[in-house]
Order: structure tokens, then sequence, then C-alpha cells
């Protein structure tokens, strides 16, 4: 069946039955944020990037330091904490960053 169909038939059981399961909502945010175009997508992953960095302490470059080493180790799962979930997101809508500069470049953007 079309990725599109199945995702509509889904969301027209959730409806009816008022619960959107996780995976779901997972599925119909994948699906939305790749028909945006590639900088509005990258826009978006800059901006989760920045909510799991505000998770963190210290300094921007330190939290562009630890951000870097937690992506490199992250299993890629969405987690439970606020952190995971954000990267998580972020992933959805391309490659992470994994170096501390370009991750600070990103923590640090003033027309964000």
């Amino acid at each position: 069946m079309d990725r599109k169909f199945e995702l509509i038939e889904r969301l027209s059981v959730a409806r009816q039955t008022g619960h959107l399961p996780a995976s779901l909502g997972d599925a119909l945010h994948a699906h939305l944020c790749n028909t945006l175009p590639v900088f509005a997508r990258r826009a978006l992953q800059a901006d989760y990037l920045r909510q799991a960095a505000e998770l963190l302490d210290g300094t921007p470059w330190q939290r562009a330091e630890r951000l870097a080493t937690l992506i490199r180790q992250w299993s890629g799962r969405r987690g439970e904490s606020p952190l995971k979930q954000a990267l998580y997101h972020a992933a959805l809508l391309g490659r992470l960053p994994e170096s501390p500069r370009h991750l600070y470049r990103i923590l640090t953007e003033t027309d964000a």
C-alpha cells in the first residue's frame, strides 16, 4: 500500500478513536517535514538542535561540545527525555552535524 494512503487510513482511525499513537504522530511528522523545501528543513532541524542544547548546562561552546558527543553516542531512537526527543526530530530532517564547531554556529546564529 502507498505510504500516503496508509498514513491517511491510520489518521482516520486515530480521529475516530480520539487516540493518536506516537508512531503515527512520528510518521506524519516525518512525512510533512519531507515535503518542506531544503532550507526550511535545515531551519527546523536547527531549531530542534537549539532546543536540545538549551537542556544542557554551560556556555554555548560547552553545549556544542556536549551536544556533538551526545549525537555521536546516540542510538537514533526517540527516547523518553526531552533531549533525545529533540535529537530524534532533528534527525528526521536530515543528517545531524557532529562537529562542535558546526553545532556552535547553529547555536549562536543571531537570525534564528
